[in-house]
C-alpha cells in the first residue's frame, strides 16, 4: 500500500497494495481484484519508472517479512531501490497510515463468510487499518457515503466501483488470495462453518452404519 511520503512520483501500476489471507502456503496469485467470484480481471500495464532520489520504504514486521522481501525482489527487478523497515508485529498491525513513516506497507485481511460486509468494514470501519487513506480518496469516500441509502443486497456495484479506483490508481492492490478446505470424515454430520472460517460442532452428530 502506497502512503503519501511518495504518492505523486511513484509510477502508476508499481507501487502496490497486498490485500491477502494469513496464510502463504498454498496461496495463489491474484489478478482478479479484493471479491472472490465477483471482482472483474484486470492486467498490470507496464509502467514508465520515475527517478527517486532516496529508496521506497517498505515497512514489514515477523509476519509478513517473508512476502515483504519477495515484494522487494520484484521491485528491484522492476528497477525501484527499495529498503525494509522492521515493526514490532503489535504496532504494525494497528498503525494507521497517516503514522506510517513509510512508502508502502503490506496488509492482510480476511474476509469472513459475509465478504459483503467485510468488504464495506474494511474501507469504512474506524479500526480498519487504511480507512485514513480511504478518506483522503474523493472518489472512494463519495461512494462509501452511498452505502447508507442502498439496500445490503445491492452494495456489489459499490464495491466493484472502489476497486476500480484503488486499483487503476494504485491506491490497494491485490496480490494473492488464499481458501482453505478442511476435509472432515463422511461420518461427522452437523459441522457448520462461521464467520472467518471456525467450525460450529454444536450440532455435531455422527451418522450411524448399519
Amino acid at each position: 500500500m502506497p502512503t503519501s511520503r511518495h504518492k505523486k512520483t511513484l509510477p502508476n501500476q508499481i507501487n502496490r497494495f497486498v490485500i491477502s489471507s494469513v496464510y502463504l502456503l498454498g496461496s495463489i496469485s491474484n489478478n482478479r481484484g479484493f471479491l472472490l467470484n465477483e471482482s472483474i480481471s484486470y492486467q498490470v500495464k507496464k509502467a514508465t519508472l520515475s527517478p527517486l532520489n532516496q529508496p521506497l520504504i517498505l515497512a514489514t514486521s515477523r509476519f509478513t517479512l517473508g512476502l515483504a522481501e519477495r515484494l522487494k525482489e520484484i521491485l528491484e527487478t522492476g528497477g525501484l531501490s527499495v529498503d525494509l523497515m522492521m515493526m514490532e508485529h503489535e504496532e504494525y498491525v494497528s498503525i494507521k497510515t497517516r503514522e506510517l513513516e513509510a512508502d508502502l506497507f503490506i496488509s492482510r485481511e480476511h474476509f469472513s463468510l459475509d465478504q459483503n460486509l467485510s468488504f464495506y468494514q474494511y474501507f469504512k470501519a474506524g479500526y480498519s487499518q487504511i480507512s485514513d487513506l480511504m478518506e483522503k480518496n474523493e472518489r472512494v469516500t463519495k461512494v462509501l457515503s452511498s452505502y447508507a441509502e442502498t439496500p445490503v443486497e445491492s452494495w456489489l456495484p459499490l464495491h466493484l466501483e472502489i476497486e476500480r479506483e484503488v486499483i487503476s490508481n494504485s491506491w490497494l492492490v491485490p496480490l494473492y488470495f488464499n481458501q482453505r478446505k478442511i476435509a472432515y470424515p463422511p461420518e461427522l454430520m452437523g459441522i457448520r462453518t462461521r464467520n472467518y472460517g471456525y467450525a460450529d460442532y454444536s450440532k455435531l452428530w455422527i451418522k450411524p452404519k448399519y
